[in-house]
This record gives C-alpha cells, structure tokens and sequence, in this order.
C-alpha cells in the first residue's frame, strides 16, 4: 500500500514579534522597522487599531504587505535585510501599537523512498518456557 499527500500550504511557525508604539507625537501613515530574526517569505502579519478597530496586512510571500481590502494600507518587506516599510490606510490611534508577527522557516524532510518496516509487537512473559511461534 502506498500513501501520497500534498501538503496544503508551507509551514510556518509565528515565533517573534515586535511592535511599534504609538503616541500623540508619533501618529503618522507611514513607519519602518528592521524584523530580526528575517521573516520566512509569506508568515508575517502586521496588525494596527484605528479608530477603535483593528486592521490586518499580510506578507503575500513576494516582498508585498497587503491587506484584505487595499483602503487598509501596504508595505514592502525586504527578506535580506528584514526590513519593512508600512503606509498605514487610516492614522492609527495613539496610544496603540503596530504589532508585527512572523516565523521563521519551519524545519522539514522528504519521506518519500523512506522503506517501511513491518509492524511487529515484542512481549516479555514472565514465563520464559513458551516456545517461540507457539
């Protein structure tokens, strides 16, 4: 018998975080920040609040941070040097934080040609006069 699967997306492991406080003085659009360790293509989020409500923008896994609907805002990640350049949609609101969640690569082996042993069951009886295939 043999089994075969695909797996439905590469696995990711959200590991770090960083965030960017937001006060009165430093509300603005746009914001920059080095992530390291360097983000795997595709794992990070980067989430903010605006006007009581929390937006959500994605790493697409080609250097592009984008979010469900392009009013929320876009960026740019660059996976060499970890850096991130955000333009937020809406002003965020001061006393938050821009947080950034990412992982890093997810460590995996092919299984495939891999030999399978059969599936055997060892005893230890207390009785060592059974003879063996009996």
């Amino acid at each position: 018998m043999a089994l075969t699967f695909k797996p439905a997306a590469t696995p990711t492991r959200v590991q770090d975080t960083a965030s960017i406080s937001i006060v009165q003085d430093t509300r603005g659009y746009n914001y920059t920040i080095t992530l390291l360790p360097i983000p795997q293509p595709g794992s990070l989020v980067v989430s903010y609040m605006a006007q009581g409500k929390v937006y959500y923008l994605y790493d697409k896994g080609d250097g592009s941070i984008k979010g469900s609907d392009a009013a929320f805002g876009t960026g740019n990640i660059n996976y060499t040097t970890g850096s991130v350049i955000l333009t937020t949609g809406a002003l965020p609101d001061a006393d938050s934080e821009i947080i950034f969640a990412w992982g890093k690569a997810t460590t995996t082996f092919t299984r495939a040609g891999l030999s399978i042993s059969p599936a055997k069951v060892v005893l230890q009886l207390a009785n060592q006069q059974i003879a063996p295939g009996t």
